[in-house]
């Protein structure tokens, strides 16, 4: 994994998104259409992982940026 390369011990996700939080934690079903992919980030995560939710409404920054996105 590159981020062990690099020296780096420990990630922390900070989404939005209170179903992807369930699908890293495993108390929600990944839907068949992602195993596959979702399964390569699973065998990746050898990093102590730390994830939490962050509301939109406190994000400002970050749903801006993807609001963004959606406009191309």
């Amino acid at each position: 994994m590159a981020s062990l390369g690099l020296g780096i011990s420990a990630v922390s996700f900070q989404l939005d998104s209170a179903l992807v939080i369930k699908w890293l934690r495993g108390s929600s079903l990944v839907p068949w259409s992602l195993c596959s992919w979702w399964q390569d980030i699973r065998e990746n995560m050898d990093l102590l992982v730390s994830k939490d939710r962050i509301y939109r409404e406190a994000n400002a920054a970050a749903d801006y940026m993807a609001s963004l996105g959606l406009q191309f």
